[in-house]
């Protein structure tokens, strides 16, 4: 894809999860992210309290083709609009953080070379963030049902381990796949405790197809990056850690443990 801005799907349509109009919270951290805490714009120092609604601050989630857009009288007819008209307005791809000088002025009266220069720096920041991006839109569900405390409620009522676990199967995967002895530990560890409550929720929740391809995609995905699979394991835990509140983050590596033992994750040993 030469342009991801020139078509309405930005991601390859594999990894691509179009966002709703509820975005939660984790999608504003995203985007601030991306900004390494200075407007994209203006450059001026950007500060978001995790408490605090983003609008009400110093930098403001704007609009990059904001309705005012189509009624510009000096759009050149020969360079139409990057992005879609189809594509979600209020999703990521349409969104960028600016200092609110910036969004206000650009919101007031915006020219189609203002409106090229925000989508350029769009590009740019989706550019040096992509991975992270990549990984959000994957893990849709997951963080979703990380973010209400779903999974946490499941450690804290956990079943008793199990105390004649069979760990030989998992034993010889991480092995195949190279997985260091301090992850080796925590997978058998985490397995060992709380599969009795995991296998229990994959029952019970009508959307675990979901939650199982998720992370099968982002490992696919991340497999084509990295060929180290610690390293793989590390990422899929730092991107659902960073997307969830300091509470829930103790169920994120539960959870990606119990997708390695059920094969979403890591490769399996061949027959």
């Amino acid at each position: 894809m030469n342009d991801m801005f020139e078509t309405k799907h930005y991601l390859d349509k594999h990894f691509y999860l179009e966002l709703d109009r509820k975005r939660r919270v984790s999608v504003d951290k995203l985007l601030f992210a991306e900004t390494n805490g200075r407007c994209p714009k203006c450059h001026k120092p950007l500060e978001w309290n995790e408490d605090d609604d983003i609008s009400a601050q110093d930098n403001q989630i704007a609009h990059i083709y904001g309705r005012r857009l189509f009624k510009l009288k000096n759009m050149p007819l020969d360079k139409p609009y990057h992005i879609c008209k189809e594509a979600d307005v209020d999703g990521y791809f349409n969104l960028i953080v600016l200092h609110k000088k910036c969004h206000k002025k650009y919101d007031e009266n915006p020219t189609y070379e203002e409106y090229v220069e925000i989508l350029d720096l769009k590009k740019n920041l989706y550019s040096k963030h992509k991975e992270d991006q990549i990984l959000y839109y994957c893990f849709e569900q997951v963080i979703d049902i990380i973010g209400r405390g779903i999974l946490n409620q499941i450690i804290n009522n956990h079943q008793e381990p199990y105390t004649s676990f069979d760990k030989t199967e998992i034993e010889e995967k991480l092995e195949y796949n190279n997985i260091n002895l301090v992850k080796r530990g925590r997978v058998l560890d985490n397995v060992r405790r709380y599969l009795p409550s995991l296998k229990q929720f994959a029952l019970d929740y009508e959307n675990i197809d979901e939650i199982l391809n998720e992370y099968s995609e982002a490992y696919s995905y991340l497999k084509t990056k990295y060929s180290d699979k610690n390293k793989i394991v590390s990422i899929i835990d730092r991107c659902l850690i960073e997307s969830c509140d300091e509470i829930f983050e103790d169920s994120v590596p539960i959870i990606t443990d119990y997708m390695i033992m059920n094969c979403e994750v890591l490769d399996n040993v061949p027959k």
